[in-house]
């Protein structure tokens, strides 16, 4: 007798909880377009990448951090730092994040062909650089001068 009643009872709450909820189906719901949504976003973006990211890396002691991606094998945290439009990496893609102290925050940059958005201006101009194709000087001979 006790589990019947116990059991009406949920079943009543489950009604009045999904009437409620068929009730609150009545407005239209309110989605973005989409260049607001990349407005949305992105800000939020920055705003990590200004405050949360930089205590974040003081208190873990770290004074640069490498996020490494190729092309469609991006490291799991690479689209949690990168605007809304960017939807992969290129080619190889690095973010590097150093910290520059309280007073200047975190410096970060993109070694990459291209810019990735506002947020990370690019470092390596394959124009300027070795014909290698590399972002990064070859190894030396040892015994010889670095550039």
């Amino acid at each position: 007798m006790k589990k019947i009643i116990t059991r009406g009872l949920v079943s009543l709450l489950l009604l009045i909880l999904i009437s409620g909820v068929a009730r609150s189906g009545d407005r239209p719901l309110q989605i973005l377009p989409l260049r607001e949504q990349a407005r949305v976003v992105n800000d939020w973006l920055a705003r990590r990448l200004e405050v949360i990211l930089p205590e974040i890396m003081r208190r873990e002691g770290l004074d640069m951090w490498l996020v490494i991606c190729q092309e469609y094998n991006e490291d799991p945290v690479f689209p949690t730092l990168v605007p809304f439009e960017a939807l992969s990496a290129r080619r190889l893609s690095m973010l590097v994040f150093f910290d520059q102290g309280p007073e200047k925050g975190l410096g970060r940059f993109s070694v990459s062909r291209y810019p990735i958005g506002q947020l990370y201006r690019a470092v390596w101009n394959p124009e300027k650089e070795p014909a290698s194709g590399r972002p990064w000087p070859p190894r030396s001979k040892p015994g010889s001068r670095r550039r």
